[in-house]
């Protein structure tokens, strides 16, 4: 008899530690994205065109959860324009693609918002300071 009820107990805390195959279990997954980053402080004559950016940009990485936590949509009316030739970063992650010009505001797929430009700076990790080929730059200062 002992034994019977010890085979049960067994068998009750082995159905109970077995994945459940009908229920799969869920992890929220926050992806990184690539940022090509120039500096929002730098002084350029000529300012930088959103077909440009990747040459000119620092690599960098930041949180798809922490990037849409710091973006604030425009109201109808305001003010800000994008301006698309003096482009300070480009946003990608694997369906999203964000422009961000000096002023901070944000433009993807004709959709525009503001960003709160010190918090993404804070928000970046550093990949590579230099590419391959590229001339040595000063980098941007992150306090801004």
């Amino acid at each position: 008899m002992k034994a019977i009820i010890l085979f049960l107990i067994c068998a009750g805390l082995f159905a109970c530690n077995m994945p459940q195959a009908a229920a799969p279990e869920t992890k929220e997954v926050n992806e990184f994205g690539t940022v090509y980053y120039v500096g929002f402080e730098i002084e350029l004559i000529t300012g930088i065109p959103e077909s440009q950016i990747e040459e000119y940009g620092y690599l960098y990485k930041i949180e798809q959860k922490s990037f849409h936590s710091i973006l604030t949509q425009l109201k109808d009316g305001a003010d800000q324009k994008y301006n698309a030739f003096d482009v300070r970063a480009k946003v990608i992650f694997s369906d999203e693609c964000y422009f961000i010009d000096r002023a901070g505001v944000v433009k993807s797929n004709g959709v525009y918002a503001m960003i709160d430009k010190k918090k993404f700076v804070q928000f970046l990790i550093l990949v590579e300071d230099c590419k391959p080929g590229k001339k040595e730059r000063k980098k941007p200062n992150r306090g801004q």
